[in-house]
Parts: C-alpha cells; sequence; structure tokens
C-alpha cells in the first residue's frame, strides 16, 4: 500500500490526482485533512478500479472548501461502502461527482448536512446503478446543488429524509420508484 498523504491543513488543489488510475491500489489509510483548501482531493482515486472498501474515519472534515473532494472516487466501479462523510458546513462543488460511477455500491453515506450550497451534491452518485439507500437530512438547496445526482441509479430503493424537507422527483431529487421515510426526531 502507497502511503497516504499526513497533512492536516491544505492547500489549493494540493493532493489533485494524487492517486489516480491506479487501478492495483487496493487498500487505503484515512486521510487526516481537517482543514481543507479549494479543490483539495479533487479526483484522488479516480478511476482505481481494485478499491473496494475505506476505512473507518477515513474522511474527517466537518467543514468543506469549494470542490474539495470532487470526483474522489469517480469510476471506483469496485468499492463497496462508501466513507462516512461527517461535514455539515458544505462548500460549493464540495461532494460533486464523488462516487460518479461506483457501480459496487449499494448503499449511500449517511449525508447529516441540512443546508446544501450550489453544486455540492451535483452528479454525486450520478451511475451508480446498484445504488438503492440515502439518508439525507437536507431541509433547504440551492440551485442546482443536486443537479442529476441521482441518475441511473436503481430503479427501486429507499430515501429517508428530514421530515420537513421537500424533495421533487425524478434525477436532481428522489429517483421515481423509490419509497420516501422520514428519519425519527427530524
Amino acid at each position: 500500500m502507497p502511503p497516504m498523504p499526513t497533512a492536516t491543513l491544505m492547500f489549493d488543489s494540493c493532493f489533485y490526482q494524487m492517486f489516480a488510475e491506479c487501478t492495483s491500489l487496493t487498500a487505503v489509510t484515512s486521510l487526516p485533512g481537517t482543514t481543507l483548501a479549494k479543490n483539495c482531493y479533487y479526483r484522488f482515486f479516480w478511476h482505481d478500479t481494485g478499491i473496494t472498501t475505506v476505512p473507518s474515519g477515513f474522511l474527517p472534515a466537518t467543514t468543506m472548501a469549494e470542490g474539495c473532494y470532487t470526483s474522489m472516487f469517480d469510476g471506483c466501479t469496485s468499492l463497496t461502502a462508501a466513507p462516512a462523510l461527517p461535514a455539515t458546513t458544505l462548500a460549493k462543488s464540495c461532494y460533486s461527482i464523488m462516487f460518479w460511477g461506483c457501480t459496487g455500491l449499494t448503499a449511500a453515506p449517511y449525508l447529516p448536512a441540512t443546508s446544501l450550497l450550489e453544486s455540492c451534491y451535483s452528479q454525486m452518485f450520478e451511475s451508480c446503478s446498484n445504488l438503492r439507500s440515502i439518508t439525507c437530512l437536507a431541509a433547504s438547496t440551492a440551485s442546482n446543488a443536486t443537479n442529476n445526482w441521482l441518475k441511473n441509479v436503481s430503479a427501486s430503493g429507499t430515501f429517508k429524509r428530514a421530515a420537513d424537507s421537500t424533495w421533487p422527483t425524478g434525477n436532481s431529487g428522489i429517483p421515481s420508484g423509490w419509497s420516501v421515510e422520514f428519519v425519527p426526531g427530524t
């Protein structure tokens, strides 16, 4: 396993495409970055088809920077469990395209942020054809925050949301054919 970055303070575009297209990479360690910068970790594991899981606490940051995790696991077709995404303060495009084409995913990580900014979830799970479970607490969204985020996912599944939230149906909301449940206590 190659050594992972140990920095906790990031700079713009640091670690950009660091392990992109490393198809033999199968194991990774946690990334300790807690103070993120614009576009850091962009396409970090892009098309690394050997990665199946990531360790607990892999992405500990709770405040995002613009574009910080964009396309991080894009095309990681063997990924079966997404890392926890504990951030509650999001930024423009922070998770966009993060899991695009991760066909091994059946469940999205718990999404605790209650307010979404422009493009922060845009295309996040697009073409995750086996995805059929999401818990998302977002009650308000900016324009295009979830643009095509669930395009080409499983035809049936369960979307758990906050009781006070409203979501449209379709590729940029809750997929048609999915059941909706409310998260207790919201």
